[in-house]
């Protein structure tokens, strides 16, 4: 009866070590995953109503409990081990989130100008080398040039066609900004015998597209 006594004891001790040594397992692996998600929260910005609701799933019934505290610029995140022992605590910036009802149609346009845009300039390869006519005519990227030698154009071949026909300098009507000014300009005879005054333009303005949306307080906004 004693051996029987003693070997059901030892069985009995033997399962107790056997369930503390895994018991302790238990409790320190859920603890690691716990701080990997706690890093991840220190990790965010700022915390939304969605961040704290999904914190408060996440460690519902872990190791680790998560008692959260919101003011109205931040919250506060208290972590218990066990809920009793004091963990970690972590505070971030709190934000309204805000619902967006998009709406709106994409679209197209092409706006014609009246005259040219400058768009980019180039240097002029003649013979002699390399030539700047409007390296001093005060000419800037965006500027309209509207009349050559006062008289208007059609459209961008049109502008091309009067300069390479031009005698002698050439006069041009600009718009800069809100302001008008007329610059005299000597063209430069390229190897290819045509006269050019180092510059790219165009003659329309396109765009595409259009997305309008609404917050939930009624503003209204439009991004194109």
């Amino acid at each position: 009866m004693r051996t029987s006594f003693f070997i059901s004891r030892k069985k009995s001790n033997l399962f107790m070590k056997m369930f503390f040594i895994f018991f302790t397992f238990f409790i320190a692996i859920s603890t690691f995953f716990d701080v990997i998600k706690i890093s991840k929260i220190e990790n965010l910005n700022y915390l939304t109503s969605s961040d704290l609701n999904k914190i408060n799933k996440e460690f519902e019934n872990d190791v680790v409990s998560a008692s959260i505290k919101t003011a109205q610029a931040s919250s506060e995140i208290n972590f218990k081990l066990f809920g009793i022992f004091p963990f970690k605590k972590v505070q971030k910036e709190a934000k309204t989130e805000q619902t967006v009802l998009l709406g709106g149609n994409v679209y197209s346009f092409d706006l014609k100008c009246d005259g040219v845009i400058v768009k980019q300039f180039e240097d002029v390869r003649t013979k002699n080398g390399f030539e700047k006519p409007l390296k001093n005519a005060g000419i800037k990227i965006g500027d309209v040039i509207t009349k050559i030698n006062n008289e208007k154009f059609k459209d961008v071949l049109d502008f091309i066609s009067k300069i390479e026909n031009s005698d002698g300098a050439i006069s041009l009507e600009v718009i800069s900004g809100n302001k008008q000014k007329t610059v005299n300009v000597f063209p430069a005879l390229n190897l290819s015998g045509k006269k050019k005054i180092g510059l790219w333009v165009k003659d329309d303005v396109s765009a595409t597209g259009t997305l309008s949306f609404a917050l939930d307080d009624g503003s209204l906004f439009a991004l194109g």
